[in-house]
């Protein structure tokens, strides 16, 4: 039973180790820029909400928070009711 064990002990460990070697280290890619719009009552809510979009966005491509700066300056418009915002972030791996 022991030699059993031990056996696959380490066919599981050469499985992790094959495919350590098969994915890469890192799949983010080295830079982008991610946009994302918003809505709220106010231009600050609006453009708050439309960069947590755009960092999602980033974070979905591998990106971290601390790796993306806002890029360029919020664009708001008002419908009458709400703000709509759109605003980007560039981030660097």
């Amino acid at each position: 039973m022991r030699v059993i064990s031990r056996l696959l002990g380490t066919a599981a460990a050469a499985g992790t180790m094959l495919l350590i070697a098969v994915v890469p280290a890192s799949a983010t890619p080295a830079q982008g820029d991610y946009y994302g719009t918003g809505t709220g009552a106010t231009v600050r809510y609006a453009t708050q909400s439309a960069l947590n979009h755009a960092l999602a966005q980033a974070r979905a491509a591998g990106f971290t928070n601390s790796q993306c700066a806002p890029a360029g300056d919020p664009a708001a418009q008002f419908d009458g009711e709400l703000w709509t915002a759109e605003w980007g972030v560039h981030c660097t791996g």
